[in-house]
């Protein structure tokens, strides 16, 4: 008898230009995959729900309801729901204290919607951003056991 893994976890990286997601075991192995050019400023701000839904709709009726967690620009001030930024230097822990939550009213039914929020350092007054890639730096690190 064949083990097939259960998916557990939708993760999406959500930029200026593009809507990539992952459809995630208990293990983090990539079960399935989706790609879309529906970055965040090809949408307007009531299409947001309407991409999330019909990107992600096929993984929610094959697997009913699973939690799913965002980082890019999906979380910036033209996305879907800003998460502030995080000063660096900080850990993953930092950044899921401070995990944006999507309102349920803002999407027709759940799963839930949690967005991580970018990091942000001050040098002489100037900030340095990075949203997104932080969350991609810390995945491989645990990836490297570090």
């Amino acid at each position: 008898m064949k083990h097939h893994p259960k998916p557990c976890l939708i993760g999406l990286d959500w930029g200026t230009s593009s809507f990539r997601g992952w459809l995630l075991d208990k293990e983090g192995r990539i079960m399935e995959t989706v790609r879309a050019d529906l970055g965040i400023l090809k949408i307007s701000d009531e299409g947001f729900s309407d991409v999330y839904h019909n990107q992600l709709n096929p993984w929610i009726e094959d697997h009913g309801k699973l939690p799913v967690i965002a980082s890019g620009m999906i979380g910036s001030r033209q996305g879907w729901l800003e998460a502030p930024y995080v000063a660096c230097p900080s850990g993953p822990e930092e950044l899921a204290e401070q995990l944006a939550y999507v309102p349920a009213e803002g999407m027709d039914q759940p799963p839930l919607l949690a967005i991580v929020p970018g990091m942000n350092h001050w040098n002489d007054g100037v900030p340095d951003v990075m949203r997104g890639e932080e969350t991609q730096v810390f995945g491989a690190m645990d990836e490297e056991g570090q």
